[in-house]
């Protein structure tokens, strides 16, 4: 027991009270991840995603469609588009949602010319989203030099917009996954902006460099 300034006495911290404050974190980051993977997963159900199938979603003509197409495709070394003729008077695969095609397509394609089912491929794309979304602003909140508990909030925050807001639940829905993955990088570009300006360290510089460099993607 010890004495204040103002003459008060305060009680010294005992092990049990030092460790539930060790284990608080911890508990509440897993109570999160818990959380997310069950909502995931009841919105994505495993046996779909673990399918050589891709999963199908509401808009062919989103980015989703336009891995579709591209992944398919018998690409070669001079081949840089695949044409649609399917769409209202045919159309460069990728040309009408642009934003979020390159990188599920990419990723879906690069795995699939490894041996990987293009079913799985494309569908561990939306597994990786999901799974990423609230973690990402988790890290930006950190960038911007908030406390822990302050970023878990934001990334519990993002979980309840991303799963229960009907605008963000639908982008995701229709497979609008590459244009939402870009828009939970967006904030962490812009914390690490503010790192460079403030610290000038280049480490903030070239992952600024990367992340800027993914977001068209």
């Amino acid at each position: 027991m010890g004495t204040g300034p103002d003459g008060t006495t305060s009680q010294p911290t005992t092990g049990a009270a030092r460790l539930v404050r060790s284990l608080a974190s911890p508990v509440a980051f897993a109570a999160l991840l818990a959380l997310q993977i069950a909502l995931v997963f009841h919105f994505a159900p495993p046996a779909a995603l673990a399918s050589d199938v891709p999963v199908p979603l509401a808009e062919p003509d989103t980015p989703a469609g336009a891995a579709r197409i591209a992944s398919a495709a018998p690409w070669t070394a001079a081949m840089g588009g695949i044409y649609d003729p399917q769409r209202l008077a045919g159309a460069p695969a990728g040309t009408i949602y642009d934003c979020g095609s390159p990188a599920w397509t990419l990723f879906a394609t690069g795995l699939s010319r490894i041996g990987v089912p293009f079913g799985w491929a494309y569908n561990l794309f939306i597994l990786l989203v999901h799974l990423s979304a609230p973690w990402l602003i988790f890290a930006a909140a950190r960038l911007f030099c908030l406390d822990r508990w302050t970023a878990l909030v934001a990334a519990t925050l993002t979980t309840a917009v991303w799963f229960f807001d009907s605008a963000t639940h639908w982008s995701w829905w229709v497979g609008r996954m590459g244009f939402l993955g870009a828009a939970c990088l967006l904030p962490i570009a812009l914390a690490l902006f503010q790192r460079v300006a403030a610290e000038g360290r280049l480490r903030h510089t070239v992952a600024l460099g990367a992340v800027l460099a993914a977001l068209p993607l």
